[in-house]
């Protein structure tokens, strides 16, 4: 043993404060969870949702709207869409014919 070194016990041991910082998992874990949030976002950038519900009726109306310069009735596959005003349509034609 080295001169004024003192034994420590075993409650001493074990019970102290630990003297290294864990490490740090939680930066690790937002940066993974940043890089897989970013992965998934830019993966799945290209899905449409004009598949799945009433935005494809309303692209589908304002496209033939722009096709066919009928303006007040808006269509979809030559069938009238008489159960929703208009505006919505002729904003998205608007947009299709501006861009």
């Amino acid at each position: 043993m080295v001169a004024g070194a003192r034994p420590f016990s075993l409650a001493e041991t074990f019970l102290s404060p630990q003297i290294l910082n864990p490490p740090p998992t939680r930066h690790a874990l937002l940066a993974f969870l940043l890089a897989l949030t970013a992965v998934l976002h830019i993966g799945t950038a290209a899905w449409g949702d004009l598949y799945d519900g009433a935005e494809g009726q309303l692209a589908g109306g304002a496209r033939e709207m722009v096709d066919s310069k009928k303006w007040l009735v808006p269509t979809n596959n030559g069938t009238p869409i008489l159960e929703t005003p208009p505006l919505a349509y002729w904003t998205v034609a608007l947009s299709l014919k501006i861009f």
